[in-house]
């Protein structure tokens, strides 16, 4: 199992590519360049790869396919709590939205004020637990 990621040389500098193995939580590689043939050639090299942890980017997914053929490629965590956090956001707002239209005869404008600043705290608590 080996997740694949990019990281920066320097902030808004330079790229490159970390493979990781995620069983024993260590480096295994830095590679010197954010490409798809870099990796792949990189996981040609092992055979025995049966998961590739990546993110959701095009760029990791081509590199696993050319690399590591029948490994199953799967999102990493960070990006499953990204969607999930989106998700989430999307549908407070809806809601939100949603009611708000409803009872509109009902609020008055001090009441819609408040309503959504109640919500927009919500919001705002949400994406601090999700990052915590």
């Amino acid at each position: 199992m080996v997740g694949i990621d990019d990281w920066s040389w320097l902030k808004g500098g330079r790229h490159g590519t970390v493979v990781v193995d995620l069983e024993g939580r260590e480096v295994v590689d830095v590679l010197h360049d954010r490409s798809a043939n870099t990796p792949a050639a990189r996981l040609t090299r092992h055979p025995a790869i049966e998961i590739v942890g990546r993110d959701r980017g095009g760029l990791y997914a081509r590199a696993a396919r050319q690399g590591a053929a029948s490994a199953l490629q799967v999102p990493d965590r960070f990006h499953l709590i990204q969607n999930l956090r989106l998700s989430i956001e999307q549908q407070w707002s809806y809601n939100y939205r949603s009611s708000k239209s409803s009872h509109s005869k009902n609020f008055s404008t001090q009441d819609e004020r408040s309503a959504l600043q109640e919500h927009r705290q919500t919001v705002r608590i949400g994406r601090r637990d999700v990052r915590l």
